[in-house]
């Protein structure tokens, strides 16, 4: 609260000098087919309609900024009426800075089918379930001398379903980092991570309670090769000590375990006049419904070509495997794979105007093999906004 009043005090402040408002909005239409929507061996199609509107806010004087995102939504499916829903997203970011710190505060609060986020979550694509996540983000920023940098960075987070099939859970960060801008291409830096996770999902007539206290370290490394290629190898290990509490009317019983793996968030990237490309690797652990932590390999690939001023084209494709780290489904050795490729054709109708033609196909191997295919047809329009100065 003290940093809330600390941050709309300064803002207050900075309002007697010189400032810019401004804003911008967009609004995007997606008409697609989707034939196997819960992803299950027995295949169900339905048309798809989703409408996502946007509008962006920003205040900006010399040493702060606020900025502001608001966006409600819907997602209908003609076939599956249950499985519709509103999608909401609200943000709001602040910093100040001085001549060595840099103080920021972000918010955010998010609304939208748990299916949605399926293929990182549960890879449950046929509930119908909504997820609600909301968080808070404090961050310090401290220049030590002109090249290096002091980090420190909280984070709050809590995650809800509106299914009690469903496990929500509490996620709290700390992290601490220093940062060298060694050379005008290189930079590296060291951060040190602690991250706390509950949750308390529900096994039959027994109740679970799960938490997990994990420590990490992680490197960073950037290097600019040169105009067009650029490379980020960051490498980190962490150590997770879970305690699994089950609850009945027969006792009391409580297991501990420990967990521990690689960290990695590494790309290389190339950045042309017309050619964009871009590999990556990344393991981390996230959170899902069921109540537990997983630890998810990732790679991804992607490209994309302008043809012309108006037409242009991307190609994406990933690779997921998802492997509980404690829990039941860690004790039976369940782990989860997902390969999505997807492609687009991008036409400037006009200089707001978008059109979008896309092919996706997916598929999920677990306990079963599944998989779907969606053409999608986008039209998005781009408000430019306006802008104040005083």
């Amino acid at each position: 609260m003290r940093f809330y009043l600390l941050l709309l005090g300064i803002f207050i402040v900075n309002t007697s000098h010189a400032a810019e408002w401004s804003t911008d909005a967009s609004i995007n239409q997606e008409f697609s087919y989707d034939d196997n929507v819960r992803m299950l061996e027995d295949k169900q199609g339905s048309f798809v309609y989703r409408l996502i509107p946007v509008l962006n806010a920003a205040y900006e004087t010399q040493n702060s900024s606020l900025a502001t995102s608001v966006s409600y939504g819907t997602q209908q499916y003609e076939a599956m009426p249950e499985q519709s829903s509103d999608i909401q997203n609200y943000s709001l970011l602040g910093n100040y800075q001085t001549e060595t710190t840099i103080y920021s505060l972000s918010t955010s609060y998010s609304k939208a089918p748990a299916r949605n986020s399926a293929e990182t979550d549960t890879g449950n694509f046929a509930t119908n379930a909504d997820k609600t996540n909301w968080s808070v983000v404090p961050a310090i920023s401290y220049r030590i001398t002109p090249n290096d940098s002091l980090s420190l960075q909280g984070s709050y987070g809590k995650t809800m379903y509106s299914t009690n099939t469903l496990a929500g859970n509490q996620n709290s960060v700390l992290s601490l980092g220093w940062s060298r801008q060694w050379s005008e291409r290189y930079s590296g830096g060291i951060n040190i991570t602690y991250n706390y996770y509950a949750s308390e999902p529900a096994l039959f007539a027994i109740t679970n309670n799960i938490v997990s206290n994990s420590y990490g370290v992680n490197f960073s490394n950037n290097y600019l090769l040169s105009e067009k290629w650029q490379i980020g190898i960051n490498v980190g290990y962490r150590y997770t000590d879970t305690q699994n509490n089950f609850s009945s009317d027969v006792g009391n019983i409580e297991i501990s375990e420990g967990s521990h793996g690689f960290l990695t968030d590494s790309s290389l990237k190339y950045l042309g006049e017309q050619l964009m490309a871009e590999v990556s690797v990344g393991q981390s652990l996230v959170p899902d419904g069921q109540g537990q932590l997983n630890q998810q390999t990732r790679v991804n690939f992607s490209l994309g070509y302008t043809l012309t001023e108006r037409l242009s084209t991307t190609f994406q494709t990933s690779y997921q495997n998802s492997v509980p780290i404690s829990g039941v489904q860690n004790l039976i050795g369940y782990d989860r794979q997902n390969f999505d490729a997807s492609y687009s054709l991008n036409y400037k109708i006009a200089p707001d105007w978008n059109l979008g033609c896309s092919y996706r196909y997916r598929q999920q191997m677990s306990n079963y093999i599944a998989s779907s295919n969606t053409a999608m047809l986008t039209l998005g329009y781009n408000w430019q906004g306006l802008s104040l100065s005083r």
